[in-house]
C-alpha cells in the first residue's frame, strides 16, 4: 500500500472519529430539522468506516503470532484499560459497582465498545479463514441481510444492559452479522485494488460520480427522517456518504500542508479517541445551544489532539512510545 493511499485512509478515520463523537453528543439543533437529520447521517457511518478500514489494513499472510501480539498489545489491552477506566467515572459518579454491570459495559452490551467486540471477533474469524476473499464475500451478503432484517425489525432491535452479554442475542451491535460484512468489505477492496481504481478514473468523471452521491444523499436527508442505525434507509446512506468521502479525501490529500498532517496525526490515533471521548462529550458544554451543540465535537476533538501532541512530544524514547501505545493506544 502506497503512503497516498494509506494517507486517504487516515484522513477517513480523522472524519469517522469526528463521526462517533457528534453521535454521541447533542447535535440536535432546534427548527433546524433538515440541519440535525444532515448532521445524524453523516455521524453514523463512522463505525462503518472504521469496519471497512480496519479490513482494508488486513494483513492474512502475517504470522499469527506477529498478528496477535500487535492487537493484544495495541488494541485489546488498551481497550481493556480505556473501558475500565471510562467505567471507573461511572461508579464515581454515583453508579453501584456490579461485575455484570461492567463487564457488559466493557464488551459493548449497551455501551460504545461494542466497536472493539465485534472488530476483535471480525480478526478472529478472518485469521481462521485467511482473509479468504469467498468468505468475505459471503460477511458482505450476511450483512446486507441482517442489516434489512434489523432494519424491519424481523430482527429485534433491544439493548438491555441489564442481562449478560452472552445471553441476549438481540442486541443488534452486538450482533456480528450486521457488521462483519463491512470489514470484509474492505478486504474486497484491497484484493481488487478498487480504491486505486477509482482514484485513476478521469478526474471529470470522479466528479459527475461524488457530485451524484452527494445529491442523491442530500435527498435522502430531505425525505427520509431517520437514514442511520437500524433504518431502513441505513445501507443506501452509508452507501452514498462513503463515496463522497473518499472522493473528497482524494481531493484533500494532493496537498501537502500543515493541516493535514494534523488531521493524519488525529487519523492515526483514533483508538484513544474512541476509548476516551465519551466523559468528555457528555460533560463538556452540558447547556442545550445550536452552537454548542454544533461545535461541541469539534472542541472534544481538539482536546484530544492538543493532548496527543503533547504525550508524542514527551514520548520520544522507544519504552515512552511503547507505554503511551500500550496503556492509552497512542502511536
Amino acid at each position: 500500500m502506497g503512503k497516498v493511499l494509506s494517507n486517504r485512509l487516515y484522513l477517513l478515520k480523522a472524519i469517522a472519529i469526528l463521526g462517533v463523537i457528534t453521535l454521541h453528543s447533542n447535535y440536535s439543533i432546534d427548527g433546524m430539522t433538515f440541519v440535525t437529520r444532515l448532521i445524524g447521517n453523516f455521524a453514523a457511518v463512522g463505525v462503518i468506516l472504521f469496519f471497512i478500514i480496519s479490513g482494508y489494513f488486513f494483513k492474512a499472510q502475517e504470522t499469527s503470532w506477529s498478528f496477535w501480539q500487535k492487537k493484544i498489545l495495541y488494541f485489546i489491552i488498551p481497550w481493556i484499560i480505556g473501558g475500565s477506566l471510562v467505567y471507573s467515572l461511572r461508579i464515581l459518579g454515583g453508579e453501584v459497582f456490579e461485575v455484570k454491570s461492567y463487564i457488559n459495559f466493557l464488551f459493548g452490551n449497551g455501551s460504545y465498545l461494542y466497536f472493539a467486540t465485534i472488530l476483535v471477533m471480525s480478526y478472529l474469524l478472518f485469521r481462521i479463514v485467511r482473509g479468504h476473499i469467498v468468505i468475505a464475500y459471503v460477511s458482505i451478503i450476511l450483512t446486507l441481510v441482517s442489516c434489512i432484517l434489523t432494519s424491519f425489525n424481523v430482527i429485534p432491535q433491544t439493548v438491555d444492559s441489564g442481562k449478560w452479554l452472552f445471553t441476549y442475542y438481540t442486541n443488534p451491535y452486538l450482533n456480528i452479522f450486521n457488521w462483519i460484512g463491512f470489514f470484509g468489505f474492505g478486504i474486497v477492496l484491497k484484493k481488487f485494488e478498487l480504491l486505486e481504481k477509482y482514484s485513476n478514473i478521469q478526474c471529470g468523471y470522479k466528479w459527475i460520480i461524488a457530485s451524484t452521491c452527494f445529491i442523491g444523499w442530500l435527498i435522502l436527508c430531505i425525505f427520509v427522517e431517520t437514514a442511520y442505525y437500524w433504518s431502513p434507509w441505513s445501507l443506501l446512506n452509508e452507501g452514498l456518504l462513503l463515496v463522497v468521502l473518499y472522493s473528497a479525501v482524494h481531493i484533500f490529500s494532493k496537498f501537502e500542508h500543515v493541516l493535514m498532517e494534523n488531521i493524519l496525526l488525529i487519523g492515526k490515533n483514533t483508538l484513544f479517541i474512541y476509548l476516551y471521548h465519551l466523559p468528555f462529550v457528555s460533560k463538556l458544554l452540558p447547556m442545550n445551544h445550536a452552537i454548542i451543540n454544533m461545535s461541541r465535537p469539534w472542541i472534544v476533538l481538539f482536546i484530544f489532539y492538543v493532548f496527543i501532541c503533547i504525550v508524542k512530544k514527551f514520548a520520544q524514547k522507544p519504552k515512552m512510545k511503547l507505554m503511551a501505545g500500550v496503556l492509552i493506544g497512542i502511536k
